[in-house]
């Protein structure tokens, strides 16, 4: 069903005013990566691809026991699709999903739930009554396709006014998404 999970954990955790990287936190007795590696083991992937920081490995390896996982050091943290593309450049086809490190709440019904879904690349959403901060999902008028995702920093002031945002987490074909991203 799904041959790649990406976890992106790169995040520094200055928002949170911590000098521990935002992975390492703990919620609910477990630190942040660890529920989300438990959420994809859960799914039974060929290989999970950790993207860390160049700073953070060393404090996020002690966190995931299994000798499995393939690091990528995204050295410019340059965003998600960069993200992405560090951890597939390597990848020859086959299924993949994107979970981030802080995101413990995200469960396996709501990832398999995206399988069932037809369409190329699958996204998962949410409307918020507040979605500064957020990628905004554009979606064409007839369809209602979702077609791009807008940054805070990028959006218009109407884009603004959405408040569908993206949630980071996304199902898609490796070789579709390194097309899409390189164009």
């Amino acid at each position: 069903m799904i041959d790649h999970i990406v976890i992106l954990a790169a995040g520094a955790g200055s928002r949170m005013n911590s000098s521990k990287s935002k992975p390492v936190h703990d919620f609910a007795g477990k630190p942040l990566l660890r529920w989300v590696y438990d959420l994809a083991k859960s799914c039974q992937p060929r290989l999970i691809h950790i993207v860390h920081g160049p700073d953070n490995q060393t404090e996020l390896a002690p966190l995931v026991p299994d000798a499995e996982i393939r690091w990528v050091c995204q050295s410019k943290q340059n965003g998600t699709a960069n993200a992405l593309m560090s951890a597939l450049k390597e990848v020859n086809g086959g299924r993949f999903l994107v979970l981030n490190a802080d995101m413990p709440l995200v469960d396996y019904e709501t990832v398999m739930s995206l399988l069932v879904l037809q369409a190329p690349l699958k996204l998962l959403t949410v409307k918020k009554n507040n979605p500064t901060g957020y990628g905004r999902i554009m979606r064409h008028d007839a369809t209602q396709a979702p077609y791009a995702i807008i940054e805070e920093l990028d959006a218009t002031s109407e884009q603004k006014k959405i408040n569908e945002v993206f949630t980071g987490v996304l199902i898609g074909d490796v070789d579709d998404v390194k097309t899409w991203i390189q164009s």
